[in-house]
């Protein structure tokens, strides 16, 4: 979507406003979502264009550009495309940690690991708070393998003061997986290391444990 302060950010142009309205007027191959503002879209076939000539002429600018317009954007989602986009792992883990907790308790889960997939796989084995997502949506997804991998290592990273909330969850859905999978034993004594753990509005851990049956 072309809106003007991103545009703006991207280009430097400080007339992007003006050239978006005279691009709306003639018609050239843009849609607007706003036309008060306003806020464009491309044809597809058109965008997809751009997007090849400008890999064929300038490819070492594109990672500039996508970190320039994910500062201006105003949409978190689109931020975070964009900072994937550009390579810039260590704000799209920040945004993605900011909003996928919301997200994935608004069912988006597809989301969530689409993002999570586009992070190289070692930069994702050494942040727990991708761990943490991770783990999560494999626990959302019952698929309880991936889930106490990616818990496992939230669990084990979470260590920071302000990581606690985070973590205590993450061990609630490891015992969860571990009890779903038969691993009983593991998930006893995670039990007694929570039970010593600030327990937050979300509940008391004994009378979660028993409607486990693990107890």
């Amino acid at each position: 979507e072309l809106e003007p302060g991103t545009c703006e950010a991207v280009s430097g142009d400080v007339d992007a406003g003006t050239k978006l309205g005279t691009l709306l007027r003639g018609n050239l191959f843009v849609t607007a979502v706003d036309e008060f503002v306003p806020v464009l879209r491309f044809h597809d076939l058109f965008r997809d264009f751009l997007l090849a000539d400008l890999e064929r002429r300038e490819p070492a600018s594109i990672p500039a550009l996508h970190e320039a317009a994910a500062r201006a954007e105003r949409s978190e989602t689109l931020a975070i495309h964009h900072f994937l986009r550009a390579g810039a792992w260590d704000e799209a883990i920040a945004r993605i940690a900011r909003c996928g907790d919301e997200l994935l308790r608004r069912g988006a889960i597809a989301t969530v690991e689409r993002w999570l997939e586009q992070i190289p796989a070692q930069v994702r084995a050494e942040d727990p708070e991708v761990a943490y997502l991770h783990g999560s949506c494999g626990w959302l997804r019952w698929d309880w393998d991936r889930a106490r991998r990616g818990l496992r290592a939230a669990v084990r990273g979470m260590v920071r003061p302000e990581q606690l909330p985070r973590r205590i969850g993450a061990t609630f859905q490891l015992v969860d997986a571990l009890a779903s999978s038969g691993e009983r034993d593991e998930a006893r004594v995670l039990l007694d290391e929570v039970a010593r753990m600030p327990l937050d509005a979300r509940g008391r851990v004994l009378p979660w444990a028993e409607s486990l049956s693990i107890r």
